[in-house]
């Protein structure tokens, strides 16, 4: 591991884009422990994302507060046996202080599974999506915040134009599949063995913006369940309507799918970070970190992002130029006494949401989604390990396919920051 990220280091020396690895270690290995803590040391694994494979049987194990064996991978022998609980502790207090390692529901994923016989060996990146060795996977990202229609002032999700879009961008992604050039004859005979898409959103906050939803509401709940219903559906239609045409994905005898499908798996919510950047869009499923952020490009320059819909928002509210100047550049609107409650309930950041309403998010648009979703659970720095411990149980109770929580401040070297001396303290009381 450490050869991999001293090489994908000297790509980003080079003036590229940050090299993305994920290492996930089953937690029955002996080096379970080791594995766990390696990220202590800010300095090393830096281009990684660290997972642990936690089955059920482990996680039984923890709550029922039983032993658990860790197990050699050669010859299937018991090295060691530890408490359960004391394991899922370390796990849960690294995460609390480095943000890694993340966990992924090993069984969760190889139960939903399309191939019978086969399981998951790896994820992309960031968690999102399933794969076997040599697997590689296109991906492309419905920006929501232009599904819309406005119709006599009033602003609603538009499910013609996001059905049709889906059809469109299934077609481009099972066309990217034969265009692309790849790097070894292998990833190409197994990419279109199976011939896996990648098919996610962006925007969903910024959607949530124009319609005045806020972020875990019931209302955003409702909406999820509309939005993902019409993808899920659309997805599978446009996949079987180019089965007929252009034949079934190689591998479809050994698969689960009962109707021909051109593709094994058609979505997954990728983290859509640069992607986002380039489309003006929110990332992801997530909330916006902030109204207004900063970020840094690979070589360590910072820039300002100012949300547009927020713009847009207190440019219509009832108050002077320079004030709404000034509230434009605020971290979180949630102390501004003079600001209506549904403002401030459309305009929540990352931090302004429970980790409750993170997770229902995540879980309901998981039930909808072929594979997984890279999104994250942000916790405020004064978070306590057992509120991580309670999140990364409910995670496994809500029958999600993995979890990544951050601890707000945990790294000195967080891509997504705030400045502090933005915050306007003079609008914390009207009076002020």
């Amino acid at each position: 591991m450490q050869i991999f990220d001293t090489s994908f280091h000297a790509i980003v020396q080079g003036g590229r884009r940050a090299g993305a690895n994920m290492a996930i270690l089953d937690v029955s290995h002996p080096d379970i422990e080791e594995f766990i803590t390696m990220k202590s040391d800010s300095s090393k694994m830096t281009n990684f994302n660290l997972s642990v494979a936690v089955s059920k049987e482990f996680m039984r194990a923890v709550i029922e507060e039983k032993n658990f064996d860790l197990i050699n991978p050669r010859n299937k022998k018991i090295k060691k046996t530890v408490q359960a609980r004391e394991l899922f502790d370390l796990l849960a207090a690294q995460a609390w202080k480095t943000g890694d390692p993340g966990l992924i529901f090993i069984d969760e994923m190889n139960e939903t599974y399309p191939f019978k016989d086969a399981g998951v060996f790896c994820t992309g990146a960031c968690g999102q999506y399933a794969l076997e060795h040599f697997e590689g996977v296109p991906y492309a990202h419905i920006n929501l915040s232009k599904m819309i229609s406005e119709r006599e002032e009033k602003i609603s999700l538009d499910k013609e134009k996001l059905s049709s879009t889906v059809h469109t961008v299934v077609h481009f992604l099972d066309n990217c599949i034969d265009a692309h050039r790849y790097v070894h004859p292998d990833i190409e005979a197994k990419t279109k063995a199976s011939r896996k898409i990648g098919l996610g959103v962006m925007g969903f906050a910024d959607l949530l913006f124009s319609l005045q939803i806020p972020y875990g509401s019931k209302e955003c709940i409702d909406l999820i369940d509309e939005i993902m219903t019409c993808i899920k559906t659309e997805s599978r239609t446009a996949s079987n309507s180019l089965a007929k045409k252009r034949g079934v994905f190689p591998r479809f005898k050994e698969s689960k799918w009962s109707e021909p499908m051109r593709n094994a798996t058609l979505t997954s919510l990728a983290p859509t970070g640069t992607t986002s950047l380039l489309a003006s869009a929110s990332q992801s499923i997530e909330p916006v970190y902030a109204l207004s952020f900063t970020n840094k490009t690979s070589d360590g320059q910072e820039f300002t992002i100012l949300n547009k819909a927020f713009k847009e928002a207190v440019d219509g509210l009832s108050m002077d130029r320079t004030a709404k100047i000034q509230l434009q550049f605020v971290d979180s609107v949630q102390n501004i006494s003079w600001l209506p409650k549904d403002f401030k309930d459309t305009f929540k950041t990352a931090m302004d949401i429970s980790p409750e309403d993170h997770l229902t998010v995540m879980a309901t648009f998981q039930k909808y989604v072929d594979n997984a979703i890279s999104k994250t659970i942000n916790l405020p720095n004064k978070a306590t390990v057992d509120e991580v411990k309670d999140i990364m149980l409910a995670a496994y109770k809500k029958r999600c396919k993995g979890i990544t929580i951050y601890r707000d401040g945990c790294r000195s070297d967080q891509v997504l920051g705030t400045k502090t001396q933005t915050r306007l303290y003079a609008f914390e009381d009207e009076e002020k």
